[in-house]
């Protein structure tokens, strides 16, 4: 090659530090970390293309974790399905919901999960 004018062999760069991977959400990578075996708490999701959007995005970290995603299909049965998982300190249930317009039915049907130990939470419109 040439270079100003002059003869130049180009050669590949000293690789440097290995420099952390990031995970789709921006968490630093565990390099060759195992999924850990799944904790008592879940994480439900009504939609399914929101699991989708929680699996692509935190998926990875949610594995390192523990923590197992499950698809809900809809809220209308919520207050039974909270009741028969039971949270306590030791499982805590967080629930995500498409729409939590308030004063809408899925509004109304979030409202009846009072354990201390279940959150559930949704976009606003």
């Amino acid at each position: 090659f040439l270079l100003e004018g002059r003869v130049v062999t180009l050669v590949r760069p000293a690789s440097g530090p290995a420099r952390p991977t990031r995970t789709a959400s921006g968490s630093v990578a565990v390099p060759g970390a195992r999924a850990r075996v799944a904790r008592a708490g879940r994480i439900y999701v009504e939609g399914r293309h929101d699991a989708e959007l929680v699996e692509r995005v935190w998926g990875d970290d949610l594995r390192v974790e523990g923590v197992v995603v499950e698809y809900l299909e809809g809220v209308d049965d919520l207050p039974a399905i909270v009741a028969e998982f039971a949270p306590g300190p030791d499982a805590r249930l967080g629930v995500l919901v498409d729409h939590l317009v308030p004063g809408s039915k899925e509004w109304r049907i979030a409202e009846q999960v009072t354990s201390e130990d279940a959150l559930v939470v949704g976009h606003p419109y």
